[in-house]
């Protein structure tokens, strides 16, 4: 198995912990604890760790290309950029009230800290997916170039 090939596996692997962690954060959160603001931030960084591991699997099968088209690729990283934006917004913010009024952690439905910890998995998540979907488009373009060039030779 080639080095690449491992280091798709890898990014598979870690985006799968990522998904199971944010939607197992959502139903713990939510439905248990009522923490609804990290049950949402979870359940967003399992959207964005699935949209991760999407797209590295579709590359580790080689079809990638017959899937996504370079401008779907900007509304993806349109989508990541959005998804950075609220996490680190949320996150400075989450970051001010635990430091300026000092909650306790517990109890968790009104914890901050926790808050917080999802929060920036979700900024995480989407500064991944940014730079993966960046990182596919280029190859893409690349592709898309050797091929056009291969045909008007």
């Amino acid at each position: 198995m080639a080095l690449c090939c491992r280091n798709v596996w890898c990014y598979m692997f870690f985006s799968f912990i990522g998904i199971i962690l944010g939607i197992s954060s959502f139903i713990c959160f939510t439905f248990v604890f009522y923490n609804y603001y990290a049950g949402v931030m979870g359940f967003y960084s399992g959207v964005l760790a699935l949209m991760v591991f999407h797209l590295h699997r579709l590359h580790a099968k080689d079809v990638l290309r017959d899937w996504y088209s370079v401008d779907i690729f900007s509304n993806i990283e349109f989508f990541a950029l959005i998804g950075m934006m609220i996490g680190l917004a949320t996150t400075l913010w989450f970051i001010f009230v635990q430091l300026y009024y000092e909650p306790p952690i517990m109890p968790i439905q009104t914890s901050a800290a926790i808050t917080t910890v999802w929060t920036f998995m979700t900024f995480k998540w989407g500064l991944i997916l940014f730079f993966t979907s960046k990182k596919y488009s280029r190859s893409l373009e690349e592709i898309h170039l050797v091929l056009t060039n291969s045909e008007n030779a």
